[in-house]
C-alpha cells in the first residue's frame, strides 16, 4: 500500500509504502524486519517472526531512547508477553503493538508530527 503524505514534508526515513515481504523508505526496499526511526534504519532486525521476538531485541530500541515504539507484528496483530514490555515501561517508554501496515502509517503520522518514535516492522507475510 502506497502512503500518501503532503508532498511538501519531506524526510529520509519516511516510509513510502508496504506490502506483502517488503516495505519501501525512501527509495529503497527492505524485505526482512527492521527499526526505523527518524535518523536511522536499521536493517536486519534479528527477529523475523512474532516468536522470535526476546526482551535483548527490544532493548535495542530502548536504547535509542524514543519517547515511543511502535511493534508491527506482521499481518495480524499480535501481543506479546507483558514481561517482554517490562523494561521499556520502566523507563516511562511507551509502546504500540499493532499489525504492520498499521505501524508504518502511525509512524509517518508521528513523524510528521516531530516525535521522537521508533517502529521495529516485521514483514506481512
Amino acid at each position: 500500500m502506497k502512503i500518501e503524505l503532503d508532498s511538501s514534508l519531506t524526510h529520509p526515513y519516511r516510509i513510502n509504502s508496504y506490502e506483502q515481504g517488503s516495505v519501501v523508505i525512501g527509495d529503497e526496499r527492505f524485505v526482512s524486519s527492521l527499526i526505523i526511526t527518524p535518523s536511522i534504519v536499521i536493517n536486519n532486525w534479528p527477529p523475523q517472526t512474532f516468536t522470535d521476538i526476546a526482551t535483548h531485541h527490544l532493548d535495542q530500541i530502548i536504547e535509542m531512547k524514543p519517547e515511543l515504539i511502535l511493534l508491527g507484528t506482521g499481518s495480524k496483530q499480535h501481543f506479546p508477553d507483558a514481561d517482554l514490555l517490562l523494561n521499556a515501561s520502566k523507563l516511562n517508554i511507551g509502546i504500540e503493538i499493532m499489525d504492520t501496515g498499521a505501524a508504518c502509517r502511525s509512524y509517518n503520522i508521528l513523524l510528521q508530527e516531530g516525535r521522537n518514535v521508533a517502529a521495529a516492522l516485521l514483514m506481512i507475510e
